[in-house]
């Protein structure tokens, strides 16, 4: 029997540069999420976009300690007056940090 090789995608440490555009992306969401009204389909669309550009990094946020602050940026950009809070931004941070601190 051979050995077949298995792909196995691994997990990368975020450069300061991936982590920049990250947390850039973040700012923007967040700023637009201010806007009265659109706030749930900014949130929508941001918590879309935001797991994709971690996984064009190589970072699988849907792992239990990753999808965490994921999911409780969600709930906090889905209610109308808690939306004011910076939560793509800090649900980045932590992400990133989880994701370092995992790595290391």
């Amino acid at each position: 029997m051979e050995n077949k090789p298995t792909l196995q995608k691994t997990e990368r440490i975020l450069r300061k540069r991936d982590m920049v555009v990250l947390l850039a992306t973040a700012l923007v969401f967040d700023l637009m999420s201010l806007v009265p009204g659109e706030n749930v389909i900014v949130s929508v669309f941001g918590q879309t976009v935001i797991p994709f550009i971690f996984s064009r990094y190589g970072i699988n946020i849907f792992s239990f300690k990753r999808f965490v602050p994921y999911f409780v940026a969600f709930v906090v950009e889905m209610v109308p007056g808690a939306s004011i809070l910076p939560a793509f931004t800090l649900e980045t941070v932590v992400i990133i940090y989880l994701s370092r601190k995992q790595l290391r």
